[in-house]
């Protein structure tokens, strides 16, 4: 699977949302999971990311289930959305496989909803704190067409 660097026009196009989850959709997004799972320096990988302008994200993310057990796995989320967002921002420095080289600082707010259907067609609402936030907010300004680039006051060079 090949990533798309942040001068491919691609990454700059609004994805459009997911109609019917197809063969190829679900082929897709067994792919990006894998690329995922994989690769320990990836926490997330938005279908742009691989040439596919449409919305869909896989996010290793760590999730408390029913029981109060903590599992860290990768999720696939088609047409997601935030759905709501806490009104405090923290500041990390976030990387991009998108943008080699580059480390930004980059406020986003800690606490988010993000709506969502999985592969079989169920919505879901997740809410997400931290890390966790942070990640599915990247993922999702890359079917906005926004990379951490355009998060930067610095010039680049």
């Amino acid at each position: 699977m090949q990533i798309r660097m942040y001068t491919s026009p691609k990454l700059r196009r609004v994805s459009k949302p997911i109609e019917k989850i197809t063969l190829d959709v679900k082929k897709l997004a067994k792919k990006m999971k894998r690329y995922v799972e994989k690769n320990p320096n990836c926490v997330g990988l938005a279908a742009p990311q691989v040439g596919k302008n449409i919305r869909l994200i896989a996010a290793k993310l760590e999730l408390t289930e029913e029981n109060g057990v903590k599992r860290t796995a990768v999720r696939i989320l088609v047409n997601p959305r935030i759905a709501d967002a806490g009104k405090e921002l923290k500041t990390e420095n976030e990387s991009c496989l998108s943008c080699p080289g580059y480390e930004i600082a980059v406020a986003r707010p800690d606490r988010i909803a993000v709506t969502y259907e999985k592969l079989s067609g169920a919505k879901y609402t997740l809410l997400l704190v931290g890390m966790q936030a942070r990640i599915l907010q990247h993922e999702i300004d890359h079917l906005d067409g926004v990379l951490i680039l355009d998060h930067s006051s610095e010039p680049l060079e």
